[in-house]
């Protein structure tokens, strides 16, 4: 599914030099230096994927899993400036070489759609944990490829009946027109076997 791997400029500030709750601080007092430094991160990703050029791969994409940019964890403003900004600019190199991203967004994206759609048309895919999957086909529906939101919860705790509706739902409400890709909220790790193979049966008949 993917042959390399990045994170948005942001994440690498957080995850790995300030933490999570440092990051929540220096929204407040330190904007600017954090822009620049997700700026230099930036720069930095894209020589380190200089890589997709030269080397002979089975398909080109590379996966960004985002640990920050959810929903309620940065404004809108800054969301834009600071995440957003720095991750686009690692994604358009990436899209001049040929390489397509997958944007694994984790938490809540409903805010966040607007911004997901200033990319290039049918050169991203974006993958979703927790969004309004309606609202998702409809404004990104003609710019990228949508995939996700099945929740893992349903599959090890709802009833078949639940996974055939939900099924439905995001066939009916995304594969029209093209551009979906079916697939769970998460990384799916136990589940009951009826609601697996209900999930099955569903993709296989459902028109």
């Amino acid at each position: 599914m993917a042959t390399g791997t990045s994170q948005a400029p942001f994440d690498i500030l957080g995850d790995f030099f300030r933490g999570a709750v440092g990051m929540l601080e220096d929204q407040l007092e330190y904007e600017d230096e954090i822009a620049a430094v997700c700026d230099m991160f930036a720069d930095q990703q894209i020589q380190a994927l200089q890589y997709f050029q030269y080397a002979p791969l089975p398909v080109k994409r590379v996966f960004f899993p985002l640990h920050k940019g959810m929903d309620g964890f940065i404004s809108p403003k800054q969301y834009e400036k600071l995440y957003w900004k720095p991750l686009k600019k690692v994604m358009l190199a990436l899209i001049d070489m040929g390489v397509t991203p997958f944007i694994y967004t984790e938490g809540r994206y409903e805010t966040r759609l607007e911004q997901l759609a200033d990319v290039p048309k049918g050169k991203v895919l974006y993958h979703f944990e927790t969004v309004d999957m309606k609202e998702a086909k409809r404004i990104l529906g003609n710019v990228a490829c949508i995939s996700g939101n099945l929740p893992i919860a349903l599959m090890e705790f709802g009833k078949k009946a639940q996974v055939v509706a939900y099924c439905k739902y995001l066939i009916d409400t995304c594969a029209p027109g093209g551009g979906y890709i079916f697939d769970f909220s998460g990384s799916l790790e136990n589940t009951k076997q009826e609601n697996l193979d209900a999930m099955f049966d569903t993709l296989d008949t459902y028109k």
